[in-house]
């Protein structure tokens, strides 16, 4: 497998989990707010 290929595809998972990972605070502080 081509290096580049597997490190777009690295990036691309990192991008989507740091994504999640936002969301998820996002939706804890909403919640935590009166």
């Amino acid at each position: 497998m081509n290096r580049v290929l597997l490190l777009a595809i690295g990036l691309f998972q990192a991008g989507i989990c740091l994504l999640a990972l936002t969301d998820v605070v996002e939706q804890n502080r909403y919640n935590s707010a009166p």
